[in-house]
């Protein structure tokens, strides 16, 4: 999933980043190890995830994960957070088909804190609505 980001999203920098002090390699570098966390780790389904504390489990600055983010996935941190959960939401309502849980209740299992946020979420990730 993470390098479908990647690919969708491309490395190209962002004029705001122009002096960072992290080059085009290391932002690359965040980029893979921000998407073992998320795929292995499963950080994405902590709901009250915040980017200091991905920071913080990273080893690196705030500002070097959220250009990570914004410049290399084209996304802010919290559209980044989304497309997992809601990743992760299609993939356990494939593996219940047709269970008898509400959405709210996978939502909530997948990281989301409400239905309102994980229908926006959904939406703009998909292009549809969960139902």
């Amino acid at each position: 999933m993470g390098s479908l980001l990647a690919e969708a999203a491309g490395t190209k920098r962002v004029k705001r980043y122009a002096k960072s002090g992290l080059s085009i390699k290391q932002m690359e570098y965040e980029q893979v190890r921000l998407t073992s966390l998320m795929e292995i780790g499963q950080f994405y389904l902590r709901p009250d995830l915040t980017l200091p504390e991905l920071a913080e489990a990273l080893g690196c600055s705030v500002n070097h994960v959220s250009q990570a983010i914004n410049a290399g996935f084209g996304m802010s941190f919290f559209d980044y957070l989304n497309q997992y959960r809601v990743q992760d939401n299609m993939r356990l309502q494939c593996l219940e088909n047709g269970a008898s849980r509400t959405v709210l209740s996978v939502a909530l299992e997948v990281g989301f804190n409400s239905t309102s946020t994980f229908y926006v979420a959904f939406k703009i990730v998909t292009g549809q609505t969960p139902a």
